[in-house]
Order: C-alpha cells, then sequence, then structure tokens
C-alpha cells in the first residue's frame, strides 16, 4: 500500500489512500462492509453527516466498485468517494471534498475519474 496521495486548491481536495486491511489486522472484508464501516466513522467525525447516493456500479473493468456522495455541516461541505477492494485485502478509496458552493465545479473531473478508474496497481501482489 502507498502512502496517502493529498491534493488541495483552495478549499477543495482530492485524495487517495490504499490500505492492506490483513496487515493492519483487520482480516479480509467484502466491499459493502468496508463501505458501512467507513461511512458510520465518518458519520461520528462530521457533524451532521448525510448520505445523499450510494451506488454500486462496475469499472471498466467489471470490477466492483461503490459511489458514495455525502454532505456535511448542514450542508455546506460535499464530498464524493469511490470505494474498492481487491480481493477483500487491499481497501482502495479516493475522494474529492469541497464546500457546497464550489463542488459543482469538481462534478465532471470526480464523475471522469470515477468511471475510469482501473485497477492496474495490484498484480504483483501475493495471492
Amino acid at each position: 500500500p502507498s502512502d496517502p496521495g493529498l491534493y488541495k486548491s483552495g478549499s477543495a481536495g482530492f485524495a487517495v489512500v490504499e490500505t492492506d486491511l490483513i496487515a493492519a489486522g483487520l482480516g479480509a472484508t467484502p466491499l459493502a462492509e468496508y463501505v458501512d464501516s467507513s461511512l458510520a466513522t465518518l458519520a461520528l467525525e462530521l457533524p451532521d453527516f448525510t448520505v445523499v447516493s450510494r451506488e454500486k456500479k462496475l469499472n471498466p473493468e467489471d470490477l466492483p466498485v461503490e459511489i458514495v456522495h455525502t454532505s456535511a455541516f448542514a450542508g455546506l461541505l460535499i464530498q464524493g468517494f469511490l470505494f474498492y477492494m481487491h480481493d477483500s485485502r487491499i481497501a482502495f478509496l479516493a475522494f474529492y471534498t469541497a464546500p457546497k458552493a464550489s463542488f459543482e465545479e469538481l462534478r465532471d473531473m470526480s464523475d471522469y475519474s470515477f468511471s475510469t478508474f482501473r485497477d492496474r496497481s495490484f498484480s504483483a501482489l501475493p495471492p
């Protein structure tokens, strides 16, 4: 797994995080369980946290991903998440976050990056 990639521009940000759940002592985890756990954690940390949409999709390689949009702070903060799980072991999370007033400027980029996500970086992992 790599260190998180964090990118910030003004009040908006983008992050990519990979976590080896086995190495972290959490065990194999299905994608839906990982998403549920992540959203529950966010609900505890962010005031007025709300899941606006949650959609199961297949990426261009026909691998399952979940795309979730949320709001927090009385709707003033908007986030878009892409969740992916490689072999119930490596959790991948990419997300955009921005104030509501500027999130729409990121919408096309967020939608495009989520729709083109591919799993090419894990081919060398041991079974």
